[in-house]
């Protein structure tokens, strides 16, 4: 049984091929050069053709955006972003938040 979404194409490391329900309490979030967060709640986790889950809000994957100030909170306080993981939020934002666009 494949689980390759309609349409998908295999060699795609973009596409979808699968979405399971996230956990309440997960969170994609953004680090804001003045330590302020904002968050929105993941809905679904999507798993691409290469493996790698994908955090999908009621915007989109990553929120719509895949910005370098974002991150994903999980409800036990733990973050991650791709191969970087912190054990809570205020070690991510104090990491990410030079990556703020808002930046003058």
């Amino acid at each position: 049984m494949s689980y390759l979404m309609k349409g998908a194409q295999e060699g795609d490391a973009t596409t979808i091929h699968a979405t399971h329900p996230a956990l309440p309490g997960t969170y994609v979030c953004y680090a804001f050069a003045s330590v302020e967060t904002s968050k929105e709640p993941v809905i679904l986790w999507a798993v691409v053709s290469d493996g790698t889950p994908e955090p999908i809000t009621i915007n989109g994957v990553w929120d719509g955006t895949n910005q370098q100030n974002s991150f994903v909170l999980f409800p036990d306080g733990r973050c991650a972003r791709y191969e970087q993981s912190w054990c809570n939020e205020s070690e991510a934002v104090a990491e990410l938040r030079q990556f703020d666009r808002s930046l003058p």
